[in-house]
């Protein structure tokens, strides 16, 4: 028998088509960044023998396309008595359990016994070896694992939960709006959890707000490979286009002008780097710009696929995945200077096109 970990892939997976499929898990075995000498692929599991256990771990964790994942161990001899051996060496770590049960599942069915006699066998076993126990089917402490296939047996008493999605890098690219706030570095993290690969975009308006940008990319590098930073510095042009509202007593438009000038960018960008999709951080009626109208005007006439990953989510959702993922804690405590007193909530489209003829010149700058 050998210690390892024992990767179960996404459901997802198993929709689609054979030659799909080996592509999703040859980019999980990528993306893992582990020696391949220590994965075995057996089509509906990978198998890594644990030669770092918190190394394995980590990576484990932190890839897409995994639904789930237990430690314990493998073995070729997949006899009831070899079964026995790597239970009893199970138990030896089992300390002040008082309740268990066995859960065999079965790919073999030539196998001479069936799942319900396995378990039955193991758990008269068990408490032979450990008096003291007892069986609980519904709420046991401890669970022990038979995975039985044609060519080994899989045997652990610990699963634990993997990110799920699809393999990064599997659904093609986007640019992602990254700033310093806490919602567009979870809307690029599920971005990236349905298999898109992310080249980031940060508007400059301060220091710090790039800083943290950096830090979240550093995280979510961990998930997956992003491409380098795109920069653009956007505080000279608020300063005048702000300025320029104000002659026209339009001020309350300047957060449309904002994002407009923002995905006009993007959309250039785009064009230049092959890409046709832009994910922001966009929750529906967070804040005045993110109104279902203000977001129609913002997105008038600009030709990328925009998605919104937040956009029907609680802040109490998004916040609790920033704790999760790691990007809460490095959040921008600046508050954007050029933010009017009363932002328009109701643009109105006819008007905004009015203005942005005036505007004409700060746009092509």
């Amino acid at each position: 028998m050998q210690s390892c970990f024992y990767l179960r892939f996404s459901g997802e997976l198993w929709l689609k088509n054979e030659s799909s499929r080996q592509k999703q898990v040859k980019l999980i075995i990528k993306n893992l960044k582990l020696p391949k000498e220590w994965i075995i692929n057996k089509r509906d599991r990978l198998i890594i023998l644990n030669k770092n256990q918190d190394l394995i771990f980590d990576r484990v964790s932190k890839t897409f396309g995994i639904s789930s994942f237990s430690i314990g161990f493998v073995s070729k001899d997949r006899s009831i008595d070899a079964i026995k051996t790597i239970v009893k060496n199970i138990l030896e770590d089992w300390g002040n359990v008082q309740t268990f049960k066995v859960d065999t599942t079965r790919s073999d069915k030539g196998y001479p016994m069936t799942s319900i006699e396995i378990n039955k066998e193991l758990g008269e076993f068990v408490l032979n070896v450990r008096p003291d126990l007892k069986v609980d089917l519904k709420n046991p402490e401890k669970t022990i694992i038979i995975e039985l296939r044609r060519d080994h047996v899989f045997v652990s008493d610990n699963v634990y939960e993997g990110l799920r999605g699809l393999p990064y890098g599997f659904s093609g690219k986007a640019m992602a709006l990254l700033s310093g706030g806490i919602d567009s570095p979870v809307a690029t993290f599920l971005a990236m959890k349905r298999g898109i690969e992310v080249t980031p975009i940060h508007f400059y308006i301060d220091d710090e707000s790039l800083e943290s940008v950096k830090k979240y990319i550093e995280i979510l590098g961990d998930y997956g490979k992003l491409r380098p930073l795109e920069l653009f510095n956007h505080k000279i042009w608020l300063e005048k286009t702000k300025e320029r509202l104000l002659e026209l007593g339009k001020e309350r438009y300047l957060c449309i002008f904002c994002k407009r000038r923002m995905l006009k960018l993007c959309e250039k960008l785009g064009k230049e780097l092959g890409i046709k999709t832009l994910v922001t951080g966009d929750s529906v009626s967070q804040v005045a710009s993110q109104t279902l109208e203000n977001l129609y005007c913002i997105c008038h006439g600009i030709d990328l696929t925009i998605l919104r990953p937040l956009a029907c989510q609680d802040k109490e959702d998004i916040v609790s995945l920033a704790k999760k993922i790691g990007t809460f804690e490095h959040q921008s405590t600046k508050k954007c200077p050029f933010v009017p007193k009363n932002p328009i909530i109701k643009a109105d489209l006819r008007t905004m096109l009015r203005i942005e003829k005036d505007l004409k010149d700060l746009f092509e700058k």
